[in-house]
């Protein structure tokens, strides 16, 4: 049997525990799950804003990349255009000549021209 002066705090202690497990009850199935849904929700919107403006990044980078090819190309077939339709010089009709060209050994890269 439990001394009556222990029972007022014994009941006290059991309320106090009661109260906490409550709590920790509260804490880890109730506010817990929702404060993770309200973060992941603003995760996800940043996320999703994010994914849109790298898209766009991309985007300009990619067009302005064929911008450039586009003019590096008509150039090249400027430059393509003018070596065929420029005129045979005379040395290289010569079959000497493109027969020396074509006969010489080449020479490594950096060595001085004799």
């Amino acid at each position: 049997m439990i001394p009556p002066f222990l029972i007022g705090p014994l009941a006290g202690a059991a309320g106090v525990a009661l109260a906490g497990a409550a709590f920790f009850g509260w804490l880890h199935l109730i506010h817990d799950p929702a404060v993770r849904r309200a973060q992941v929700a603003e995760i996800a919107a940043v996320v999703s804003t994010q994914r849109i403006a790298d898209a766009a990044a991309a985007s300009a980078a990619l067009e302005a990349q064929a911008a450039t090819t586009a003019a590096q190309v008509a150039a090249l077939n400027r430059t393509r255009r003018s070596i065929a339709n420029a005129a045979p010089s005379a040395c290289l009709v010569a079959p000497d000549a493109l027969r020396a060209a074509v006969l010489r050994e080449p020479r490594p890269a950096g060595s001085a021209a004799p």
